[in-house]
């Protein structure tokens, strides 16, 4: 008799999200896998395409999945349950509920630390010592859903945005490998998430440019966490034009009293933070 297979939904993007979509891929003799990407993210990765259709996987590209014609078409898949991976967009009430089981997100942090944009990021500027990733049930909030399981990344002193996620997603894929069957077959609870979170909108820390109206240990922090290959740095205006700042000392070559003003001494920057005046170390972005 032919297998009745589940039916699973994959909301990703980036490189974790394709990783999850290879682990479905593994088990594909009993699932039968909708796989949803963003149209942006399929210009990063054409290959995924073709990677779902040796795979047997419906795919679709879909920016929208709150839209009307959207539901309609989950609708007509009958899927039992959706797992999304650094999917950027957000689910409201009416898609949530067309999965029985839920959509079962996998977020870059230690929920309910570091909800919302840029956990990453957000882990080193606030001096975090731990990060990790969470396997959660999605609810009408953002990142606040019950939590099924997570697992635990040291953030080490040099670590950059860079290096840190490439710790994160080694975890990541492992925690969902060992568990994303688990959640589909029931055999585990999700359990509500703890108080003491925090939440990110979906801009980049301090608009991106360097906050000179903090300390200078948390202007370091910040400059660590902008280093990280999807951004070209923290930027710092000048006189002479924006400026990507590579890193920070203090210094007595120069007296400057007002906090965020930054003057050019032959080619050496300086400015003036919180608590200090520093020397930038720079180049010019591009």
């Amino acid at each position: 008799m032919p297998i009745d297979k589940k039916r699973v939904v994959i909301f990703f993007e980036k490189v974790i999200g394709f990783k999850c979509l290879k682990i479905l891929a593994a088990s594909s003799d009993f699932i039968s896998v909708t796989a949803i990407s963003t149209a942006s993210n399929l210009k990063g990765y054409p290959e995924i395409k073709d990677f779902c259709l040796a795979n047997d996987f419906i795919f679709m590209a879909e920016d929208r999945p709150n839209s009307l014609e959207f539901l309609q078409k989950a609708r007509s898949i009958k899927p039992e349950i959706a797992f999304a991976v650094s999917y950027s967009k957000i689910f409201k009430e009416e898609i949530i509920g067309l999965f029985p089981q839920g959509i079962i997100n996998l977020h870059p942090a230690l929920l309910p630390k570091q909800g919302g944009c840029f956990p990453t990021m957000w882990s080193i500027i606030e001096g975090d010592r731990i990060t990790g990733y969470t396997l959660h049930k999605i609810d009408a909030g953002i990142d606040s859903g019950p939590i099924f399981v997570q697992t635990e990344v040291p953030i080490a002193p040099d670590d950059t945005g860079k290096s840190l996620y490439a710790k994160q997603i080694k975890v990541g894929e492992k925690l969902f490998k060992d568990y994303w069957l688990k959640v589909l077959d029931r055999q585990i609870e999700a359990r509500p998430q703890g108080g003491g979170g925090c939440y990110h909108k979906k801009e980049l820390p301090f608009g991106g440019y360097v906050p000179w109206d903090k300390d200078l240990s948390l202007i370091k922090r910040v400059i660590r966490a902008f280093s990280n290959s999807a951004f070209s740095g923290i930027l710092a205006k000048t006189d002479s034009g924006v400026i990507e700042v590579l890193g920070v000392e203090p210094t007595d070559e120069v007296e400057i009293k007002t906090i965020g003003e930054l003057v050019h001494k032959g080619r050496k920057v300086f400015g003036r933070c919180a608590d200090a005046v520093v020397r930038i170390h720079y180049q010019i972005p591009g």
